[in-house]
């Protein structure tokens, strides 16, 4: 941990949109996702996970916001393919997965299968999720899809639906459980991480004028964290109700030239001269946190003189985080903290290949990361 300046804004969109069936919620998080999109350049790509097939509906829709959009799309409910989904994720994409209550729903039921398939093989009987199975449930959805929705540097929108949040009053004597409100069903209270929360519901509108729809569609924003739309709520959404939060929106760099290595107009390019020699003698944290841009043009960052001992001594060149991909840091970080290591410590002195600290550390690619997967340091 260091201390730094107060940074600016967050980068990138992360929000949540939650209703019941049929309120909505692929019609706001279309909207969200394009006028995202088109607010930044149109610099990544428009990318959905659909676990409720309702993205074909929405054809015309797009076509109509966000005409020179390619929207690409996959489909399926299974968590290891979450997992997957996430590995495909560029900087600067939009992506909504819409629902992503089914993906929790089948991490519960692969997890019971696990245990199941266990269980049988010591000839016991099969038996239904307990208490003590949904710590390593949670510990699973924390580790791998929380962690990857706050550190992919992508604008993520996640739909689910929401179930009832009950407390218990006591009246007249008596206990009774009483609703006090809603959230997202989702694990570990992962309704409260994105930075905008709207609620969509549906709205009958029983004296409709001819030519008005009986039925529509309200939005009420819930969390705000730039708090300039919190509470405040419309019918039909789209995403002119947004924009406030999303122009707070600070991102870093435009990726359409950062990726080729080229720095944006008005920016100064990659460091030379004493510039380089002092960055190449920051400390392992600080070269974990260069930009993709700042390491396609400077290349590997070495210390003064380790280019020279690595080739006295036929020895490849010390690992950093840029050569890995998201999900992979995510594992090589979790190893770390599990066994309290610094990472970038813990990279130099590794004089193995890439593949075999993977190994190390239990990285397994498609499977939900469990560190006890891995070997002691």
């Amino acid at each position: 941990m260091e201390l730094m300046p107060l940074a600016e804004a967050p980068p990138h969109l992360k929000a949540g949109i939650q209703g019941p069936a049929s309120s909505g919620v692929t019609f706001a998080a279309v909207e969200l996702a394009c006028g995202t999109w088109r607010h930044f350049g149109q610099t990544g790509r428009l990318i959905a996970l659909d676990s409720t097939g309702g993205c074909r509906f929405r054809r015309e829709h797009i076509a109509r916001i966000a005409p020179d959009a390619e929207v690409i799309v996959a489909e399926s409910a299974s968590w290891l393919d979450l997992l997957r989904f996430t590995e495909l994720v560029e900087p600067n994409d939009v992506v909504w997965i819409d629902s992503i209550s089914h993906f929790t729903r089948d991490l519960r039921r692969a997890y019971q299968a696990d245990v199941n398939e266990t269980r049988e093989r010591k000839k016991q009987a099969p038996r239904d999720l307990q208490f003590q199975d949904w710590a390593p449930i949670r510990k699973r959805w924390r580790e791998t899809f929380v962690a990857w929705f706050h550190a992919v540097p992508a604008h993520v929108i996640v739909c689910g639906r929401i179930r009832n949040v009950y407390d218990t009053i006591e009246k007249n004597g008596r206990e009774q459980r009483v609703k006090v409100g809603t959230e997202m069903r989702v694990e570990d209270d992962f309704g409260f991480e994105p930075y905008l929360i709207a609620e969509l519901e549906r709205v009958r509108n029983l004296q409709a004028a001819d030519g008005e729809p009986p039925l529509r569609h309200r939005a009420t924003v819930l969390v705000d964290r730039f708090d300039g739309l919190r509470g405040r709520s419309t019918l039909d959404p789209s995403f002119d109700f947004f924009r406030p939060h999303v122009s707070k929106l600070r991102p870093s760099v435009p990726d359409a030239s950062r990726s080729r290595g080229a720095a944006p107009s008005g920016e100064a390019g990659p460091p030379t001269g004493d510039a380089t020699s002092s960055r190449s003698a920051s400390s392992p944290s600080e070269r974990g946190r260069r930009t993709e841009g700042e390491a396609a043009a400077e290349g590997p960052l070495q210390h003064p003189g380790e280019a020279t001992a690595a080739a006295e001594q036929d020895q490849p060149p010390h690992l950093w985080l840029d050569d890995f991909d998201n999900s992979q840091r995510h594992a090589i970080r979790t190893y770390a903290d599990h066994y309290k290591l610094d990472v970038g410590e813990m990279l130099q002195s590794w004089e193995g290949e890439k593949a075999e600290l993977l190994e190390k550390v239990g990285f397994q690619r498609g499977r939900p990361y469990d560190v006890q997967r891995g070997r002691p340091w």
